[in-house]
């Protein structure tokens, strides 16, 4: 089971879209740094954490039932967060 803490989950899920720059006019997170999106998430994977700004958001407690969760935390890490990831699924 995946669980939001910290907060309202409606919190945390803006939070989170302000982050990746989502809730903004520009399209960049608050906070930004020069050159940069701004500030971006950190995932944990030892002890299965995400954080934003230092503040803990989310925890897999089980990974193996959330596989496609740890899979895109680990991408998005391993890609220091890019700002933008194109749609490879084509609209029907």
């Amino acid at each position: 089971m995946t669980r939001f803490l910290g907060g309202p989950k409606s919190l945390i899920a803006e939070s989170l879209l302000e982050a990746l720059g989502a809730n903004t006019p520009s399209g960049k997170a608050a906070g930004a740094r020069p050159g940069s999106t701004g500030a971006v998430p950190h995932w944990d994977d030892e002890p299965r954490e995400l954080r934003y700004r230092g503040t803990f958001v989310r925890i897999v407690r089980r990974p193996n039932q959330n596989y496609n969760i740890v899979t895109v935390l680990r991408a998005f890490e391993a890609a220091e967060w890019l700002a933008r990831v194109d749609d490879t699924h084509p609209r029907i």
